[in-house]
């Protein structure tokens, strides 16, 4: 049985109460998985809500560094990539995602 972080547990303990998930939590397990090994041989793409209420919290993180972005191979944090997509094409692409009843991992 795997052990939960104190952020994970105080998640966990939010969702099943019907509550939404405080941010400070969604940064501290942020920073714990960008600090995984696996985060830092494999690489990361990280898309975060700017363009929400959100958006400023995750900003203010990110030039605050408070968001700890890991140098991948000694290259740090480089590119921003907008993607713009038609309501109607997100669309199509959420009714192609399959869900695999045996581990629950997502395809399209």
């Amino acid at each position: 049985m795997e052990v939960l972080s104190t952020s994970e547990a105080r998640v966990v303990q939010s969702l099943r109460a019907g509550h939404q998930v405080e941010r400070a939590d969604m940064l501290e397990m942020l920073n714990a998985k960008l600090g995984e090994s696996q985060t830092l041989i494999r690489g990361f793409v990280l898309d975060l809500p700017l363009e929400t209420a959100d958006g400023e919290f995750w900003l203010s993180c990110l030039t605050l560094n408070k968001l700890k972005m890991p140098k991948v191979r000694n290259r740090p944090f480089s590119h921003v990539i907008e993607f713009v997509n038609s309501a109607r094409s997100v669309l199509n692409h959420i009714d192609s995602i399959y869900e695999s009843p045996e581990n629950f991992r997502l395809f399209s």
